[in-house]
C-alpha cells in the first residue's frame, strides 16, 4: 500500500471520532489535517516515515507547531493524533486505521 492510500484510511479512522478532518495538499505535498477542542495535528509520508506536527490552535497563522514527530508507521501517526486531539493522555481511544476501534485498546 502506498502513503496516498493510508493516508486515505487514517482520514476515515480519524473522521470516526472528530469532525474535522480532512486530507490537503497535492501530489507529494499530500497531508492529513485534523483539529478538535483547540487543536490541531497535521500528517504527512516522506521516505517510508510519518511525519506528525501538533498544534494549539491560535489566531496567529504563522505559530510553530508545538511539538513535531517522526515514526515508522500509519497506526503510531493515528494513535498519537487521537492522543494529542483528545488531550486528555491516559483516557484516549486508540484508533485503528482500519476503521475499528479495539477493545482492549481503550484506555482508563
Amino acid at each position: 500500500m502506498n502513503a496516498s492510500d493510508e493516508l486515505r484510511q487514517l482520514v476515515d479512522a480519524l473522521s470516526l471520532h472528530f469532525a474535522d478532518v480532512s486530507l490537503r495538499g497535492e501530489g507529494r505535498a499530500r497531508f492529513l489535517f485534523a483539529q478538535h477542542q483547540g487543536r490541531a495535528v497535521e500528517i504527512s509520508a516522506n521516505e517510508g516515515k510519518w511525519w506528525l506536527e501538533f498544534w494549539d490552535v491560535d489566531p496567529d497563522p504563522d505559530a510553530a507547531p508545538v511539538k513535531e514527530l517522526t515514526l515508522e508507521t500509519a497506526q503510531e501517526a493515528a494513535n498519537h493524533a487521537t492522543d494529542w486531539l483528545n488531550g486528555k493522555p491516559g483516557n484516549t481511544v486508540r484508533t485503528n486505521i482500519k476503521g475499528e476501534v479495539p477493545r482492549d485498546r481503550v484506555s482508563k
